[in-house]
């Protein structure tokens, strides 16, 4: 394997997590255009280090436990490497927080702006978020926005169980749209808008299975 030393000060631009989990870099040059982008894509078992030296082995799949990868976000690369195993190794800026009573201390008191939900977990940037550009006025664009929109802003990260609400969505769209006698022609329409926003929605946060 290469040593992607490309990465060496990108930031975490975003996380995601369901049956894999994907991490997208992003660094831009000094006239603002994007200098390099990617996104590294874990379907295996995978370790992270805290400051003090302590692994958490961590796996796909597994929901909450995979938190401490949230704590990635805006984090840069400071260091690549790649072991004789071929084991792929990202050092980053700052520390990581694996012990969940200390994670969910510190989001509770530093506000990282990290917002677990049923349906997405937000991570909330200002200067991208929907909701804080339709509250400046900058509706252009964004049609109504006075909630958070799942489906048009992408400030997201989604966890397995997020991927199952939505997936819970669709089955309920399907069942009405199946019902004797059928939905009125206006209704369907608008149900089958939906599932498709849904289905737009999870195929651009998650990889084919």
């Amino acid at each position: 394997m290469r040593v992607p030393a490309e990465l060496v000060g990108t930031r975490v631009t975003r996380t995601a997590f369901d049956h894999q989990v994907r991490i997208s870099f992003t660094d831009h040059a000094p006239d603002g255009r994007i200098r390099i982008e990617g996104e590294l894509v874990i379907e295996t078992p995978f370790t992270l280090t805290d400051s003090s030296g302590h692994q958490a082995l961590l796996m796909p799949a597994t929901g909450p436990s995979l938190a401490p990868v949230l704590d990635l976000f805006a984090k840069c690369v400071t260091e690549t490497e790649v072991t004789g195993q071929g084991t792929l190794s990202l050092g980053f800026q700052g520390t990581v927080v694996l012990d969940d009573r200390r994670l969910r201390r510190i989001m509770n008191r530093d506000d990282p702006a990290i917002y677990p939900g049923t349906y997405i977990t937000c991570v909330h940037d200002p200067a991208k978020a929907l909701c804080e550009r339709a509250r400046q006025g900058a509706f252009e664009g964004l049609g109504d926005h006075p909630q958070c929109q799942p489906l048009a802003c992408r400030n997201v990260a989604l966890t397995r169980e997020n991927t199952d609400a939505w997936q819970g969505e669709i089955e309920l769209v399907d069942q009405q749209l199946a019902r004797r006698p059928p939905l009125p022609p206006l209704l369907q329409n608008r149900l089958l808008r939906r599932k498709h926003q849904i289905e737009d929605f999870l195929d651009t946060t998650q990889e084919p299975s």
